[in-house]
């Protein structure tokens, strides 16, 4: 069995379990400009030890509506190689035609990323109390991003873990209380399809959908506050 294979197999059956093996190192979650009141909320800047798939990267929990712990997004903590395009240490060069396997980001398990997490949605277990008093929701790509509209101080944000929203996360804001969408995904062109797609797809579910636009080129996480303070009096 490669180790690749082997990985994702220990993935799989033990995600659940790996929080004891979890290590505190919030560095490059500060270094993007997160308080650590915000790093300890969600629960951010974890990475595990090299024997493990999701070494050198730092971990974000996931939990379910119940706030059950469902899985991990891991970033990784190198920048982005400009000859391969994968994220890897300087002086490492992986076999050719690899590159491409050390992504930004990657989910434990595989399932959890395009919209198949189960039912869920990112921060939903924080984000539901939130929906059902406001009878709104904020839904953006990213972990990050959730975090970053998080601190502005609006609280019913969830993310989808990339530009689609499946059938079983749209009912899951429904059973939650929402009935006004708003559409916030990066402001690239990947995001507006996405935010048109997903506009056009769940109009029937919800009383109102309005598509937040950001500056172009830009993640919500990469917004100054006082661009988000603009927006968030945009937000139905």
């Amino acid at each position: 069995m490669s180790v690749v294979m082997k990985n994702e197999k220990i993935a799989e059956e033990k995600a659940i379990d790996l929080m004891s093996e979890l290590e505190y190192k919030p560095e490059y979650f500060m270094e993007r400009g997160f308080s650590k009141k915000t790093i300890d909320e969600f629960g951010g800047g974890f990475y595990l030890p090299s024997d493990w798939v999701v070494h050198q990267r730092s971990l974000i929990p996931i939990h379910d509506r119940n706030n059950d712990l469902v899985g991990f997004l891991g970033r990784s903590i190198h920048p982005r190689d400009k000859w391969t395009g994968g994220f890897f240490p300087k002086k490492f060069r992986p076999e050719k035609g690899t590159g491409q396997w050390f992504t930004k980001w990657r989910s434990y398990p595989q399932r959890i990323l395009g919209g198949s997490l189960r039912a869920d949605l990112y921060n939903i277990n924080r984000a539901s109390r939130h929906i059902g008093e406001s009878g709104s929701c904020v839904i953006v790509e990213g972990a990050l991003d959730c975090w970053r509209v998080w601190e502005t101080g609006v609280k019913n944000v969830v993310a989808a873990i990339g530009i689609r929203l499946s059938k079983d996360n749209a009912r899951l804001l429904q059973d939650v209380g929402c009935k006004r969408l708003n559409i916030m995904l990066d402001g690239d062109a990947p995001g507006l399809r996405g935010a048109k797609a997903m506009s056009s797809k769940y109009e029937s579910y919800f009383d109102e959908i309005k598509i937040i636009r950001i500056p172009d080129g830009k993640d919500p996480a990469d917004l100054t506050k006082k661009q988000l303070r603009k927006i968030k009096r945009q937000l139905i």
